[in-house]
């Protein structure tokens, strides 16, 4: 999988990924969820949250993009520690806060993805810059939303 390995230091358990074969991202997520799960202990509704928030926003990269799939680049962190998960999201579609972007009526065509981001995560950021979107946000280490 592309990415390093975990680093652990004081209470943290950090990843980066380099998402590039954005068709096998899926794969990658559940396979980070697996391997995150084991270094972090025993919460898996979090990372179940986690995992589908991130589901979501790549569904929303890549159909919304504006990019062909082959020149999508994405760049994933996250960084667990007692509490929670804290995750940067780092994408070159066109520019779009996920946290702040009217929702759309619910369809048999979606509508749904953009409200689970919003349950789930917390403290969250967005920025452009440059030709990249930079988002922040936590999920918490509990059941407790």
């Amino acid at each position: 999988m592309p990415g390093s390995a975990p680093q652990h230091a004081s209470g943290r358990t950090e990843w980066t990924f380099r998402l590039k074969d954005v068709g096998g991202v899926l794969r990658q997520l559940h396979e980070m969820q697996t391997e995150f799960a084991e270094a972090a202990g025993q919460f898996e509704d979090a990372l179940d949250d986690l995992v589908l928030v991130l589901e979501e926003l790549l569904v929303n990269l890549l159909n919304h993009s504006g990019r062909r799939e082959s020149a999508l680049e994405c760049r994933l962190s996250l960084i667990a520690d007692d509490h929670t998960i804290w995750c940067e999201w780092i994408d070159n579609g066109l520019s779009f806060d996920p946290f702040e972007a009217p929702l759309a009526e619910p369809s048999a065509d979606g509508g749904v993805g953009l409200p689970l981001v919003r349950h789930f995560a917390r403290d969250c950021s967005y920025d452009r810059r440059g030709d990249f979107n930079h988002l922040s946000f936590t999920v918490p280490l509990s059941t407790a939303v």
